[in-house]
């Protein structure tokens, strides 16, 4: 039998929670794409911090840009201070784009790069600080793209900064969880990119997570299949008999609780969800559909497998209302109380 890849688990360390609840939280936020609502939901979710009193919050990108959505949206509070922590928000200014550049709702070669840019920034600062949260605004992958950069979203390139091999997409609204085998990529290609190894790592990264960040002793897992009626025996497609179930049986012999394949338009029912601590989609619109159905607007979308906590909102860019006051907040605000609550308890 094939060895599949061991995971160290880390019990939850009561001792460094307490440490971090007498220090603030350090949550770092690079703005995102400058012409995209990423600005827009930063401000608008920093304004709600009644609830964040012990948070630091450390926001990248071009302060003019900041200025201008605080003015647009007539926020009132205190401008936040370089140099001083006093209004709970440190500005670091980081790539002014280019005169002219900042165009909301236009993609941009010039903020697609600036936006990597202020990434790595908050990177390299969450890095040094070890215990701290990165809340990652929306960028435009077009954008990147265009600049130059190699990595189909900033989930990859996340976990390519800290040498993470082993790492999956999670998207979470309160108790129902999704993870997924492969993110942003052409549907016609997913077949070729699944293998059994592949399937394997991803579960096994998703139990870590479960037992070290949630607190969840023994996570029970639920995968989807691929194809229609889990292949109906081979006859709409081979996946479940070469790839899924072999995986599913290895993981099962070395301990874990996973469950399926299941047929994708029967598995995230009401029930199920309740029944399982986590789901495991095979591809983007597999596991996006039916969890933005569950709680759009509240879901986070969190990367499993990294030493530092990292969470974004559940949207992109949208620059179709970019630049127009009316860009909804809530699912950055529940992406910044995610990274606040496991920072703070030590994971």
């Amino acid at each position: 039998m094939r060895v599949i890849h061991k995971y160290v688990f880390f019990p939850f360390n009561k001792k460094v929670s307490n440490f971090l609840r007498d220090k603030p939280i350090k949550i770092f936020i690079p703005m995102g794409d400058a012409n995209g609502i990423g600005p827009e939901i930063t401000i608008k979710a920093l304004e709600q911090s009644q609830f964040l009193d012990d948070v630091r919050f450390y926001v990248i990108g071009d302060k003019k840009v900041f200025d201008y959505y605080r003015k647009l949206l007539k926020i009132k509070r205190p401008v936040p201070d370089p140099k001083s922590d006093k209004t709970g928000i440190i500005f670091i200014e980081k790539n002014i784009p280019k005169p002219n550049s900042f165009s909301p709702g236009k993609i941009s070669q010039e903020t697609g790069k600036n936006s990597v840019e202020n990434l790595y920034k908050a990177l390299s600062l969450a890095k040094k600080e070890g215990f701290a949260g990165i809340v990652t605004a929306p960028v435009s992958k077009e954008a990147m793209w265009l600049s130059g950069i190699p990595f189909p979203g900033q989930t990859e390139l996340i976990s390519d900064y800290f040498g993470e091999k082993y790492f999956a997409m999670m998207l979470i609204s309160g108790n129902f969880r999704v993870a997924f085998v492969t993110t942003h990529h052409p549907l016609k290609k997913i077949p070729g990119l699944l293998s059994q190894a592949l399937v394997e790592e991803k579960c096994l990264v998703l139990q870590r997570e479960l037992i070290n960040r949630f607190q969840i002793r023994n996570p029970v897992i639920a995968i989807a299949a691929l194809n229609p009626h889990s292949g109906e025996n081979g006859k709409l497609g081979d996946e479940e008999i070469k790839i899924l179930t072999p995986a599913v049986k290895n993981l099962q012999v070395s301990g874990l609780d996973i469950r399926g394949p299941f047929p994708s338009d029967t598995l995230f029912t009401p029930q199920k969800i309740t029944r399982f601590d986590a789901f495991v989609a095979l591809y983007h619109d597999q596991g996006m559909i039916p969890i933005k159905m569950h709680g759009f607007g509240k879901a986070v979308n969190m990367t499993a497998g990294l030493p530092v906590v990292r969470t974004s909102p559940d949207h992109g860019t949208a620059f179709d209302i970019a630049g127009k006051g009316i860009a909804n907040e809530s699912s950055m605000v529940e992406a910044i109380k995610l990274a606040i609550a496991l920072v703070r308890q030590g994971c």
